[in-house]
């Protein structure tokens, strides 16, 4: 059950809905001011004046509920059945002192009373990730990132691809410092494939020192590919950008030279924080604690406006503990 993921959804910052259906089917819409959430499986409403609620519910227990939580207004739907209502013990007290101290706190001098508290079991949560893309990156935000990627981490070669919504193709929004995207397309081909690559896993990649073994790659086949953009890169990084819990897309990074950085200084779980805030609704840009004591005392930048930092290696050792395997060819 995800019930644990839409907390602040039970907080009443947001009104929810409740759609039940009379013996005739025919559906009937009420506005509630707060859901109560009971424990794993049960929620709670209050029952001061939800008559017809009442009456469909004796005949048909199965609901639909309709939330959102403040935080990034995502939306939620919840499907539930009616178990029974509760007219007195410790969840109906604690919610109709909650509702004397509101009445009382707005000078209500007849408050509605509380009838009942009517318990429902949460048949199944579904995260509607599809009606918040009003909250994924425009193009111009996301080169704004890219030079914050590139002034803080020295990624001076980057594209940002979106991923769609079906089947997880890329699609460019966003590049910085790519040789030739401005003549032609074709400068972006094999990035869209690694792109293509990277995008289907939720861990970041790098490829180290490839560039011989491409150039070997192409030298021994009669259909030779090109990568299509300027000096081929030694190195290459992905990682993916998470909204909500799912990839909507994938920063990839090249370096040239041998000298370059591999990417090796950056841990994974620094560009996982990075994936989920290269957003512009991405919070304040703080630092988890550990991560901004060691920024203060090395000194490191904070782009405090999109919540991307400059990043030194962390005291993790080097053998690099991840919670899960890293991607490295």
């Amino acid at each position: 059950m995800m019930l644990s993921q839409m907390m602040s959804a039970f907080r009443g910052a947001i009104p929810s809905i409740i759609v039940t259906s009379g013996e005739d089917g025919r559906p009937n819409v009420a506005n509630l001011s707060k859901i109560w959430l009971v424990d794993d499986e049960h929620i709670a409403i209050a029952n001061q004046m939800l008559n017809k609620t009442e009456l469909n519910l004796a005949v048909r227990p199965l609901v639909f509920i309709k939330t959102a939580t403040p935080g990034d207004l995502l939306h939620w739907e919840l499907e539930a059945e009616y178990i029974h209502a509760e007219s007195g013990g410790a969840l109906f007290e604690s919610v109709r002192q909650h509702m004397d101290a509101i009445a009382w706190m707005a000078g209500l001098a007849n408050p509605l009373p509380l009838r009942s508290m009517l318990i429902f079991r949460v048949l199944s949560v579904r995260k509607c990730s599809e009606e918040a893309q009003h909250l994924a990156p425009v193009p111009e935000t996301c080169g704004d990132l890219l030079k914050v990627l590139s002034e803080t981490l020295g990624m001076n070669r980057a594209a940002y691809w979106a991923l769609d919504e079906e089947d997880q193709s890329p699609r460019l929004l966003a590049s910085r410092g790519i040789p030739g995207a401005e003549k032609e397309g074709s400068a972006f081909a094999s990035m869209r494939r690694f792109a293509e690559w990277a995008g289907s896993g939720d861990m970041p990649i790098r490829m180290q020192n490839i560039s011989s073994q491409m150039r070997y790659a192409n030298s021994s086949r009669s259909d030779r590919g090109e990568w299509g953009g300027g000096d081929l890169p030694n190195h290459l990084l992905a990682f993916p950008v998470m909204a909500f819990g799912e990839r909507i897309g994938v920063v990839c990074c090249e370096e040239t030279g041998i000298a370059e950085k591999s990417f090796d200084d950056l841990d994974d779980r620094y560009l996982a924080k990075i994936g989920e805030r290269f957003r512009p609704d991405a919070g304040d840009g703080s630092l988890p604690e550990r991560q901004s004591v060691h920024a203060k005392n090395r000194g490191n930048a904070v782009y405090s406006g999109y919540g991307l930092f400059r990043h030194q290696q962390q005291v993790v050792g080097q053998d690099q503990r991840y919670g899960a395997s890293p991607r490295i060819y």
